[in-house]
């Protein structure tokens, strides 16, 4: 009974917790190679968020100041 009270207390806390996690959308790299400098710019008005943009996408971006058109990149949408 314990444990099923447990398993109910944690699956109500969870989705409290996941509706306020920001989204994770796709983000289609414009026809010309631009940076994440110039990403984090465009979708955030921050260039502080430059650094989350490469760690979300590291296997996709190899240079930061050459991410080549036609990638489809993981961001958060706020």
């Amino acid at each position: 009974m314990a444990l099923s009270d447990l398993r109910r207390v944690f699956v109500q806390c969870m989705k409290e917790v996941g509706a306020k996690l920001s989204k994770v959308i796709d983000y289609e790299v414009p026809n010309t190679t631009i940076s994440t400098l110039q990403i984090a710019y465009d979708l955030y008005n921050d260039l502080n968020r430059e650094e989350e943009i490469i760690e979300y996408n590291d296997s996709i971006i190899e240079n930061p100041a050459f991410v080549p058109s036609g990638n489809t990149l993981k961001v958060l949408a706020e």
